[in-house]
């Protein structure tokens, strides 16, 4: 009797953590406090630059694994990834399309890429690429992007804003294959 009681406490502190952690902001997107609270962002070890490259090699070695192209990376696509970042701070949302209906597509075009097809894949609040990378691969509908076969090219932007008032550290990778 005593060790089911043992059994009890430990199931119930331990579904108490898992509720804590999905519950908590970094890790649901659209979850919304109801208190004033400071999250303090993860802050990668490397550079944004190395953050950025980083991204790229990793889904070309899940590409690569499903028998796929590596995409090449490509200064427009990295651009029009920071001004999806930018659009996404000044307009203060979370999402693939703005606050105002714009698509993602905008910023393809805005950074002067014309395309066939295109992608985007965001996270937030990841301290590593491989972390990053690990759970698009376990979201079916970001990993249908980057395993997209009709993909060639990509850009990525890493960096640190504030989305719905709250520090939050950006990785935004486009895909695309151009006209």
């Amino acid at each position: 009797m005593k060790h089911r009681l043992y059994y009890v406490l430990f199931a119930v502190m331990l579904l108490t953590m898992i509720v804590h952690v999905f519950r908590n902001p970094i890790y649901d997107a659209g979850y919304k406090p109801t208190q004033n609270f400071t999250i303090i962002s993860p802050v990668p070890a490397i550079t944004p630059e190395e953050f950025q490259k980083q991204i790229v090699l990793l889904v070309n070695n899940e590409r690569t694994k499903d028998e796929l192209k590596p995409l090449n990376e490509n200064q427009e696509l990295d651009d029009s990834a920071k001004n999806k970042a930018d659009d996404m701070f000044a307009k203060d949302y979370w999402a693939h399309n703005s606050p105002d209906g714009t698509a993602p597509w905008n910023q393809f075009i805005n950074a002067g890429y014309t395309y066939k097809h295109a992608g985007e894949n965001l996270a937030r609040n990841f301290s590593s690429p491989e972390g990053t990378v690990l759970a698009w691969m376990k979201s079916p509908a970001h990993k249908s992007v980057i395993l997209n076969p009709k993909y060639t090219e990509t850009g990525v932007w890493v960096g640190e804003g504030k989305v719905n008032g709250i520090e939050t550290f950006l990785i935004i990778q486009h895909f695309a294959a151009p006209l």
